[in-house]
């Protein structure tokens, strides 16, 4: 297969969009059914596919489509990530904000690889280098996606989406250091320095990494500190009712005699009256000694028997509780959810003045060994808001709020749900604990529905992310008609196009008087040709304004010839200038070859004829060339023409040759001309 440097990239950075593409959906808590998700991240990319063969289908420059990724790709995945997300406004941009890192990180890495292997192998084929930078670049992506999904994804989420506040140290930051160091890499041409700067971006990833991973330790260290003094102070209560328990006991036990005394006594009278009453006091006084099984885990019961009995001093309890005295589940984490929703739920009890109307029902349920219920309801005193967390919208302070917070990082550690609502004077918490559910997978499972995958809700979902897309891509090429491609104008007024975004502009000045297609063809070839270098130098070394100005000048026009000059000046934190001449013989109707003007030593000839110039220019003091016997290095000095030199036939019949700009001398010579005499070329 032969590869060419446009399919290579192409290739690299459709790697690192979707590389940018798959961190930032590790790290998102997203929202909609997972077929939503499918159908807009398919409608997505396929947009970007068609805009950006759209783009260059118009332009016929993959230099400009690539240069144009920025806007037509990463702006409208951010655009997506943002309504998929599940999280605010600030967290997912803490998210695309990360996932720039990876994209900066590989982008500087394919600098370093396009200029490195060239330095090094300095191959004679494009494949070898096509297929060396892609094995790289996809290596060290896949790494990255390892890392990140690896050690990553799961601290961002636990820690950042449940943060509304320290998504600041991963915001703007973060955000302003991907942009220094994009910038400078883009700039940076030494590959001692994007290796330094590689280092740098790469180090600030890790320290990422190892920021989040300990902030997430010291979260869970909290919460797991939270729920151990919640049981230490569960098991506090039970031992000293239990202690209570056991000393009314030892007390029964010490008087029994006396009960058995009376009893004797009563019954020696028949009286069975007092008999009974007596027994019956006996007996509750017994029952204040037993400790209440509300199930029949231990551990999970003794928290319950802390505070239910403590609520049914002041409200009404009712339970119906069904926990085995074998737990899939951690005791520990069962028992911090019963016992904050149990202590807040007696706390807003006893808000409520009326001792009737306190309430508070329990109840849990475990079914089919993988899903554990839990219910807990409570009167309230007043109407109470909710978050956009789903949970109510408290101020954490002084500990409120806390428990809730404890309890749905429980559920989240189950992949499970939790509500809450509150109506009716009555606030309802609902959680549902799940654990993975043992399946063999048969080949049939795998085969996913068509109709699971793309519901009918799905599609206008996907057509509108099509149509937004479409809509920006219009929006581009509407003001970027102006820069496609014309054929021949054929009037006596200058034709004006011109190409701009931002601070980028292109602008080319065409004469109207061409009739010749093949002037024309040779005009469009040089005008794409100074396209790419702007282009260039608008992607790879300049950040700022970036423009180039085409000018024209007809230099001579008449029966026999037709000599036009176009002056490319390129702008972009300093000026080159750039020249292009075309000579027409109407004769014959071709353009006319620095060849058909001399003979076969043409290169030879007129390269000595402009040396010698040189020289007496020099000596004269009234110019400075690349030549030897300065202070120019021997690589730098003039030695001959290029075969196909740029050359012009003036007005009094003068053969003229044109040098770029630094092509021979310094820029303050701007782009020097040497007329070149005809007796020297054998037509005197």
């Amino acid at each position: 297969m032969i590869y060419t440097e446009d399919f290579g990239k192409i290739l690299w950075e459709v790697m690192i969009f979707l590389t940018y593409i798959s961190v930032c959906c590790s790290l998102t808590r997203l929202r909609f059914s997972k077929s939503i998700r499918l159908a807009m991240a398919g409608g997505m990319l396929v947009t970007i596919v068609l805009e950006h063969v759209w783009i260059f289908y118009s332009c016929r420059n993959i230099t400009k489509v690539l240069t144009m990724l920025p806007l037509t790709a990463y702006v409208p995945s951010i655009l997506c990530l943002h309504i998929v997300s599940a999280s605010g406004f600030f967290q997912t941009v803490a998210v695309w904000t990360t996932g720039l890192i990876s994209r900066c990180i590989l982008k500087i890495l394919l600098k370093i690889l396009m200029l490195g292997f060239f330095d090094i192998y300095k191959p004679a084929a494009v494949d070898d280098y096509v297929i060396f930078v892609s094995v790289c670049l996809f290596l060290a992506a896949s790494l990255l996606l390892f890392l990140v999904f690896r050690f990553l994804s799961e601290p961002f989420r636990t820690y950042v989406q449940g943060s509304r506040t320290d998504w600041l140290i991963l915001c703007f930051p973060v955000l302003m250091v991907v942009l220094l160091f994009s910038y400078i890499g883009t700039n940076a041409e030494s590959i001692m320095l994007l290796l330094f700067l590689f280092l740098i971006v790469l180090g600030i990833f890790f320290m990422l990494v190892k920021a989040l991973v300990t902030f997430d330790a010291l979260r869970r260290i909290k919460l797991s500190e939270q729920q151990i003094a919640a049981s230490l102070q569960a098991q506090r209560r039970e031992y000293e009712d239990l202690n209570a328990r056991m000393e009314a006991g030892r007390i029964y036990r010490h008087d029994m005699r006396h009960h058995l005394t009376v009893l004797e006594n009563l019954a020696k009278e028949d009286d069975s009256a007092r008999i009974l009453e007596y027994v019956g006091n006996l007996l509750g006084q017994l029952s204040g000694t037993e400790r209440k099984a509300y199930c029949e885990n231990i551990t999970v019961n003794a928290i319950l028997s802390a505070y239910l009995q403590e609520a049914e001093k002041d409200c009404e309890v009712e339970t119906q509780i069904h926990i085995p005295e074998e737990l899939q589940y951690d005791e520990m984490d069962v028992c911090a959810v019963l016992a904050n929703a149990l202590e807040n739920a007696r706390n807003e009890c006893k808000k409520i003045e009326e001792a009737g109307k306190r309430r508070i029902r329990v109840k849990t349920e475990l079914k089919e060994e993988w899903k554990f219920f839990i219910s807990v309801e409570n009167s309230c005193s007043a109407p109470i808001t909710f978050g956009k967390d789903g949970l109510p919208d408290v101020v954490s302070q002084g500990g409120h709020g806390i428990g809730l917070k404890s309890i749905d990082a429980i559920v989240k550690k189950y992949r499970g749900m939790l509500q809450c609502e509150c109506s009716d004077g009555v606030f309802r918490l609902n959680a549902v604990l799940f654990r993975p559910k043992e399946e063999e997978h048969t080949g049939r499972e795998a085969v996913y529905d068509i109709k699971k995958l793309c519901p009918k809700k799905a599609i206008p979902v996907a057509a509108g992310i099509a149509l937004a897309g479409f809509f920006i891509c219009g929006i581009l090429f509407l003001a970027d008609a102006p820069g496609q491609k014309q054929s021949a104008v054929k009037s006596d007024s200058a034709v004006i196009r011109t190409i701009q975004w931002g601070d980028l502009v292109f602008r080319v000045e065409l004469p109207g008087i061409l009739e010749s297609d093949a002037v024309q063809e040779g005009v469009e070839a040089y005008i794409h040709e100074m396209e790419i270098k702007f282009l260039e130098y608008a992607q790879n070394k300049y950040m700022g304004f970036t423009g180039m100005d085409i000018t024209h000048e007809i230099l001579r026009d008449d029966a026999g010839y037709l000599s036009i000059r176009f002056d490319a000046t390129l702008n972009a934190g300093g000026s080159g200038q750039y020249s292009r001449c075309f000579t027409l013989d109407k004769q014959s109707g071709r353009l006319v070859q620095l060849s058909d003007l001399a003979g076969e030593d043409y290169i030879k000839v007129i390269s000595a004829e402009i040396l010698r110039q040189m020289e007496e220019q020099v000596g004269a003091g009234k110019a400075n060339y690349f030549i030897p016997g300065g202070i120019w290095s021997e690589d730098e000095c003039f030695k001959q023409i290029a075969p196909d030199q740029n050359f012009y036939i003036d007005g009094e019949g003068g053969l003229v040759i044109v040098f770029d700009e630094y092509e021979v001398a310094p820029g303050s010579m701007g782009m020097p001309e040497f007329v070149i005499p005809w007796e020297i070329l054998g037509q005197g």
